[in-house]
């Protein structure tokens, strides 16, 4: 049996010991968020949801992870959903969960400032845009959308 000096084991210790990274954190929400959902327990995931927000408020991870739950919840908290979302993609446009988030929430988009960002930000070919047009008054628009997209 051979034996290992103490000093090989030293960086073991202090990686096993590191505090998470707030992003490996929101990965973890995320993770207790999914199986919350999976055993319809949806009111603590909106709790996990809401504790992600509060961590990390410039987290367009956790505003999309805020956003996800409201979206999944049956309480019909689709608008909350979208101005979750929103938030998501106008902190960081490039943000994957941000972008999933804002597409189911496209339609319940209401506030022109928030729905002009999302567009702005690249999410202008989701088939919910010509939806969210016309909700908002745009029907020109949405008819013009349709129409190049569906061509």
């Amino acid at each position: 049996m051979r034996a290992i000096a103490p000093v090989c084991l030293l960086p073991l210790a202090t990686v096993a010991t590191a505090e998470p990274t707030i992003e490996r954190r929101i990965d973890i929400l995320w993770d207790r968020a999914d199986a919350q959902i999976d055993f319809g327990k949806f009111d603590d995931a909106l709790q996990t949801g809401r504790y992600a927000v509060e961590i990390a408020p410039d987290s367009p991870e956790a505003w999309a992870l805020l956003s996800f739950v409201r979206w999944i919840s049956p309480r019909g908290l689709e608008e909350e959903a979208a101005e979750s979302a929103a938030r998501a993609v106008v902190i960081e446009p490039g943000s994957a969960r941000g972008r999933f988030a804002l597409g189911p929430a496209l339609p319940w988009v209401t506030d022109p400032p928030d729905f002009e960002a999302a567009i702005a930000h690249g999410n202008d070919s989701h088939p919910a845009l010509a939806w969210a047009l016309a909700r908002q008054g745009r029907d020109r628009e949405a008819r013009a959308w349709l129409a190049e997209h569906q061509a």
